[in-house]
């Protein structure tokens, strides 16, 4: 049984790619490759808290986020929402597991990288 009639986001998911100091001289260069999964994402909070990191004092949350059981995701991606109810901007990945292969549970959090500067 699918869960694509829940799935009420669309994300892009934005990968950090390490280069490789195939030169030895410190000049490695990492990029974010960004990827629409097609998919949409249902996101739910799990919790808020009051966060000020020096920028200044914002809220910060976690949450839990739902995705079909092939969507291509891992830890430490970063998801961007563009559409959908509460539309969060960019979230990271902090957990992904697939339970009983129906679909794909994400943790997520709030995250202050924007790979698309």
């Amino acid at each position: 049984m699918s869960i694509d009639h829940l799935l009420d986001h669309t994300v892009t998911v934005h990968r950090l790619t390490k280069a490789d100091d195939a030169g030895g001289m410190g000049s490695r260069e990492d990029s974010w490759n960004s990827s629409r999964t097609g998919k949409a994402a249902a996101i739910q909070v799990k919790g808020e808290s009051r966060d000020d990191t020096g920028g200044g004092e914002r809220t910060t949350g976690s949450y839990l986020g739902f995705m079909a059981a092939d969507a291509d995701v891992q830890e430490d991606d970063v998801i961007e929402v563009t559409a959908g109810p509460g539309t969060w901007g960019f979230l990271e990945v902090v957990g992904v597991s697939t339970p009983r292969g129906h679909h794909t549970e994400l943790e997520l959090r709030d995250t202050r990288k924007d790979p698309t500067a």
